[in-house]
């Protein structure tokens, strides 16, 4: 989603930041699903930060990690 010049600044995070505020006002928003894969640290410490919650590693590599809009914090 970033270019690989302008990563490590924060625009990733900041840019699902507004996503997730996003969905979280929709009256059906109460829960984000993610995947990505199981080597990828930097997604893992991103999602993590944000909240998600992982939920299940396939035998593939993906993880699925889920984020409930009632743990949100503003």
């Amino acid at each position: 989603m970033i270019d690989r010049s302008h990563q490590q600044k924060g625009y990733g995070k900041a840019a699902l930041k507004e996503i997730i505020k996003t969905i979280s006002e929709k009256p059906d928003g109460n829960e984000i699903l993610i995947c990505y894969q199981d080597a990828n640290q930097a997604a893992r410490n991103l999602y993590a930060s944000l909240g998600f919650i992982e939920q299940d590693i396939s035998s593939d590599g993906k993880v699925t990690a889920l984020l409930e809009m009632n743990s949100v914090v503003p």
